[in-house]
């Protein structure tokens, strides 16, 4: 969600997961990679936002019970290209799901400014990437959705 940034919030950062092991990234205008996702609303609970960030940014309908619990808690603060700051309580979950073209059609005023590009990516591709990637662990993260669902 774009609007207002200053202080802190939650927010819901996804991991889509592909039968292929791919998972989906969206391409700053700074040119860093990171899951889709965002702040929640002040009522929202972390899957009920999941669920409304993946519609907004990917066009993607999932459910509640989709997401697999929380893989990755973090406290981030960062300054955005129009100054703003960005400070928020990430919360990462996960859901597996068939592969697809993201469709932007749902995202609110002023995010089409934050989001460049949105592809699949191997774990191999994170792995060697010459530009950041959102988390830094998200490799290793990917790699436990996978072992979790061989099981």
């Amino acid at each position: 969600m774009v609007g207002e940034l200053s202080g802190r919030g939650r927010s819901a950062r996804v991991l889509l997961v592909d039968a292929d092991g791919r998972v989906l990234l969206q391409k700053a205008a700074s040119g860093h990679w990171y899951t889709p996702g965002g702040r929640l609303d002040p009522h929202e609970t972390l899957t009920q936002g999941a669920v409304r960030e993946i519609r907004e940014e990917t066009g993607l309908e999932l459910a509640e019970d989709a997401f697999s619990g929380v893989l990755l808690e973090r406290y981030v603060c960062f300054t955005l290209a129009d100054g703003r700051q960005y400070e928020a309580d990430e919360s990462y979950v996960a859901a597996h799901v068939a592969a697809f073209t993201p469709d932007e059609s749902g995202l609110e005023p002023g995010e089409e400014l934050l989001i460049a590009e949105q592809r699949w990516w191997s774990v191999a591709e994170i792995r060697v990437a010459t530009v950041p990637v959102w988390p830094e662990q998200l490799a290793d993260l990917v790699e436990q959705v996978l072992a979790t669902a061989a099981r």
